[in-house]
């Protein structure tokens, strides 16, 4: 029994003993804290509860899955566009219009060379505008349109630019 009894006084002992703990201004300025941040984390949700923001939330969850599907479909396009093989006939047109362009600069620059490099010009940048179109096609529409047509129209182009060197 009186093992019983120094159990319960011990217990009693270290039940005052956390009591007092509690009471020291640190524990109770740590407490202030926490009730203060509850409080504050209470009137957040509560913000983030109302129907606005709600509303807000769900736009901006849309807007990124819409940001997501943008990117896989130009993701998508742009592997057409190099399967396609549109992408490296334009690198090689360009490539040829370049060096063309240097070996009429080298050459003294005749009224005939300027017309042809105008005329050179012109069938790159119809070509850019082009490319530009079956992108925005292919956004539009979800694949690349006239593939081959262009491929054509690009050789066709390349072998006129050779025809006239």
């Amino acid at each position: 029994m009186s093992g019983k009894l120094r159990d319960i006084r011990e217990t009693a002992s270290n039940a005052i003993e956390i009591i007092h703990e509690i009471g020291t201004p640190e524990v109770r300025s740590s407490l202030d804290k926490i009730k203060d941040t509850t409080k504050e984390l209470r009137e957040i949700i509560q913000a983030l509860s109302t129907p606005e923001m709600v509303k807000n939330m769900e736009n901006i969850r849309l807007t990124a899955e819409s940001m997501q599907d943008a990117a896989t479909r130009m993701e998508n396009t742009f592997k057409e566009l190099k399967a396609s093989g549109v992408l490296e006939e334009v690198k090689k047109t360009s490539v040829s219009a370049r060096s063309m362009m240097d070996s009429f600069g080298s050459s003294g620059g005749s009224g005939e060379m300027m017309q042809v490099s105008k005329e050179t010009m012109q069938a790159v940048k119809d070509l850019v505008q082009e490319v530009r179109m079956a992108i925005s096609d292919s956004r539009r529409a979800g694949v690349v349109k006239d593939v081959n047509e262009t491929a054509n129209e690009i050789s066709s182009l390349k072998s006129t630019v050779k025809r006239r060197i």
